[in-house]
């Protein structure tokens, strides 16, 4: 995850208020995607999962998944 400029191959992507870009197609590939944000004593920061990849649900922070879908 990073900033990056919108340029035309990018699909543009509203999920609770936060705006995600994703090149064209990806998220057709990728699908389901969960970003996370943990902070714990030794560590903080996002942590994506996708696919088989996918995180178990837990109740320590904000959570954001995406479809593969435009909202």
């Amino acid at each position: 995850m990073t900033l990056d400029e919108l340029n035309d191959n990018d699909e543009v992507f509203q999920v609770e208020g936060l705006t995600f870009v994703a090149k064209k197609g990806l998220m057709e590939k990728i699908s389901p995607v969960k970003i996370d944000y943990k902070v714990n004593f030794f560590e903080k920061g996002f942590v994506i999962a996708f696919g088989s990849g996918m995180l178990p649900p837990d109740n320590d922070g904000p959570k954001c998944a995406l479809s593969g879908e435009n909202k």
